[in-house]
């Protein structure tokens, strides 16, 4: 399996001397899932972003010394599907010609408010997926 997981930690002292708990139990699920560490880390030595992943990848940061931003970059192979297929139970949108603006200013002019009168979130997304849905349905082919 290819994987990357992405996640913000901000964790002063992770994985220093594997002295504590937490460093532990990270370096037990690094070594488990086999997978490579790129951390970011600011000047105060703090892990702030941790990327891990099963291939190699590139992992570029430098900017603020307290928060630097992370950025990194991996080859991704997809799996080929038919573009459109026929038949099929779901329906597809062809976003590569949708009228984006179009499909925005629909979205604008919702009065979402409709959404406050439910109790139950289950019913209320129900409801906000219908008119997403009916949405896309205008907008894109």
């Amino acid at each position: 399996y290819n994987y990357i997981i992405v996640r913000d930690f901000n964790v002063p002292g992770l994985m220093a001397l594997l002295d504590d708990p937490k460093s532990r139990s990270m370096k037990n699920f690094i070594d488990f899932l086999a997978v490579v560490q790129h951390s970011i880390t600011n000047c105060n030595n703090s892990i702030l972003d941790l990327v891990l992943s099963v291939k190699r990848c590139t992992v570029v940061a430098s900017e603020d010394s307290h928060h630097p931003a992370l950025v990194f970059t991996t080859h991704v192979i997809a799996k080929h599907q038919q573009r459109f297929p026929i038949n099929s139970l779901y329906k597809s949108y062809n976003f590569k010609k949708v009228n984006f603006r179009a499909l925005y200013n629909a979205m604008t002019v919702v009065d979402w408010s409709f959404l406050e009168a439910f109790e139950d979130v289950e019913l209320a997304c129900d409801a906000f997926y219908i008119k997403l849905y009916s949405l896309l349905d205008a907008h894109v082919p």
